[in-house]
């Protein structure tokens, strides 16, 4: 048995496609009419997060099959990667991405802070939005630039 047509993407939702088969020594696939009443060899497939796929056959009965395989898309770099934030397909090589509070130092993805505390003299404040703030201590200014801390 197998699906007359391509898999669909995620974007696609669940497409409708002719089921084929081979019984004895000839190969069939019945396309379904619309005024015989009669649903056909159809099948419904649906892309599911993980890259694998899922079938609803509604006449199985009629096939005498009771299992269905389920194919995991190969062609996505990023479901074998180990990325911990995010990826995207760069080429067909996986690409991590690091959420909007954090960048991306080498393969990790870090505070602001932790990358040469951003210039600033004494203490860097990691903001929510990704942004950074440098502070002095109590005793010392923030000067002009935003960085540097004198008396």
């Amino acid at each position: 048995m197998w699906m007359l047509g391509d898999h669909p993407s995620a974007a696609e939702g669940i497409v409708k496609h002719t089921l084929c088969t081979r019984s004895s020594s000839s190969y069939c696939c019945t396309t379904p009419s619309e005024n015989s009443g009669f649903e056909g060899d159809i099948i419904y497939v649906k892309k599911c997060s993980g890259g694998y796929y899922v079938y609803r056959i509604p006449n199985l009965k009629h096939w005498g099959y009771r299992a269905v395989c389920s194919v995991r898309d190969s062609s996505d770099p990023c479901l074998d990667s180990n990325c911990k934030y995010g990826c995207v397909n760069n080429n067909g090589k996986f690409e991590c991405t690091c959420p909007p509070d954090m960048v991306k130092s080498g393969d990790k993805c870090v505070l602001p802070c932790q990358v040469n505390n951003p210039g600033c003299s004494h203490k860097c404040v990691n903001q929510a939005d990704g942004t950074t703030t440098c502070r002095c201590p109590f005793y010392l200014t923030l000067g002009t630039d935003n960085k540097t801390c004198s008396e």
